[in-house]
């Protein structure tokens, strides 16, 4: 009988280390103040999350950005390098990229919230940075644009 605590997803991949993204860096994309960490949380198997997981978000790191809070969720077990009250440069290594908490596959789960409590906090809109040709460019999703030569900080969209 199949155990029904956890669901099943299927995928080429089987191991954790066959995936491009286990593993691979986290850095804070801004300067700012770490207030929330958490780790020391198993790496599901591939395709495979437990039900019974408490904390959904896995291992985790929170930085504060002077009001906007930068969320980097689903972390490799044992990875996160940083700790609250530490600050931190845009560009430091804050962790791995894993499959822990709700997550059947190794991703980062990224987010930038109004606030430090993930359970609290509305989404806010993120402008992506890219770099063309040496330049610092931000890609406006619902313009279908991208800009270069901006000011790589976070901002709010208003």
């Amino acid at each position: 009988m199949e155990d029904s605590s956890k669901l099943e997803n299927p995928c080429s991949y089987k191991q954790l280390d066959e995936w491009a993204t286990y593993g691979s860096e986290v850095v804070a994309v801004a300067d700012g103040i770490v207030v929330d960490v958490s780790d020391g949380m198993k790496d599901n198997p591939v395709g495979r999350i437990s039900l019974s997981v408490k904390e959904i978000l896995g291992n985790y790191v929170v930085i504060d950005h002077g009001g906007v809070y930068s969320l980097y969720a689903h972390l490799k077990n044992g990875s996160v390098s940083v700790r609250p009250g530490e600050r931190v440069k845009a560009g430091t290594v804050i962790g791995l990229a894993g499959n822990s908490g709700m997550s059947s596959f190794p991703h980062l789960h990224f987010q930038l919230m109004d606030r430090e409590d993930f359970y609290d906090a509305v989404s806010l809109p993120v402008l992506m940075q890219y770099t063309v040709e040496g330049k610092n460019c931000k890609k406006y999703p619902s313009k279908n644009e991208i800009i270069c030569g901006l000011d790589p900080q976070i901002h709010p969209i208003p």
